[in-house]
C-alpha cells in the first residue's frame, strides 16, 4: 500500500510524543460506595479535564438512589449483566452491550436486577466526578461489596456532594415504570 501524503518530520511531537494514558486491567484506586465497587481507571487531572472513568461492579439488588449532576455528562457502557436504569421519571431495562448516555441535569440512577453481578464502564465528560468516588469511596473492605449505605452516611458525605454539583433524590421519590402496570379484575 502507497499513499501520496509527506512523509513527517521525524521530529514532529505529533509522531514522536508518546501521550497515550495506558491503565492496566489490575490497576486502579478500588473504592466501595453504597455496596458498589468502583475501580478509578483514569481521572480528569490526567486527561486535561476532558474525560473521567470509572469501572463498577454492582452486586445483585444494589443500587445507585437516583441524583443528578450539574456540571458533567455521564455515559455508562453495560458490559455484563441486567440494569434497570432510572432516566427522569421513568425506568428502562438495559442488557449487557447497551449504552446509556445521561445529559447534566437529569435525574437518574440504577439497580442490579439481575441474579449476577453486573459489569458497567462509567465516563463522565467532562472529567472531575470521579474525584467524588475517590474522595467518599470507602477502601476494599470484602464486607462492604453489597451491603447498601445507611441515610445518615449519605447524609455524612453531603457537603461532598455539594462540592461535586450532585443532587441526591429521595427513595421514597419512585420512578415511573416504562411500561404501564396491568391491572387485573
Amino acid at each position: 500500500m502507497t499513499f501520496n501524503f509527506p512523509a513527517p518530520d521525524k521530529d514532529d511531537p505529533t509522531w514522536t510524543a508518546a501521550r497515550a494514558i495506558i491503565v492496566p486491567s489490575s490497576e486502579g484506586d478500588t473504592r466501595f460506595i453504597n455496596g458498589d465497587v468502583f475501580t478509578i481507571k483514569l481521572r480528569s487531572a490526567l486527561a486535561t479535564g476532558s474525560l473521567g472513568f470509572l469501572e463498577a461492579d454492582v452486586p445483585p439488588g444494589v443500587s445507585a438512589i437516583p441524583h443528578t449532576h450539574g456540571t458533567e455528562d455521564e455515559a455508562f457502557y453495560l458490559v455484563s449483566g441486567e440494569v434497570e436504569f432510572v432516566n427522569g421519571n421513568t425506568t428502562h431495562r438495559c442488557h449487557a452491550g447497551d449504552f446509556v448516555f445521561i445529559p447534566r441535569g437529569t435525574r437518574h440512577g440504577y439497580t442490579n436486577i439481575g441474579t449476577h453481578d453486573a459489569k458497567m464502564l462509567i465516563f463522565f465528560a467532562p472529567g472531575g466526578a470521579e474525584d467524588f468516588w475517590g474522595e467518599v469511596g470507602e477502601e476494599a473492605m470484602p464486607e462492604a461489596v453489597g451491603a447498601p449505605w445507611s441515610m445518615e452516611k449519605f447524609e455524612q458525605v453531603s457537603e461532598v456532594m455539594q462540592r461535586y454539583n450532585m443532587t441526591m433524590y429521595p427513595p421514597e421519590h419512585a420512578p415511573v415504570p416504562d411500561e404501564p402496570a396491568k391491572i387485573e379484575d
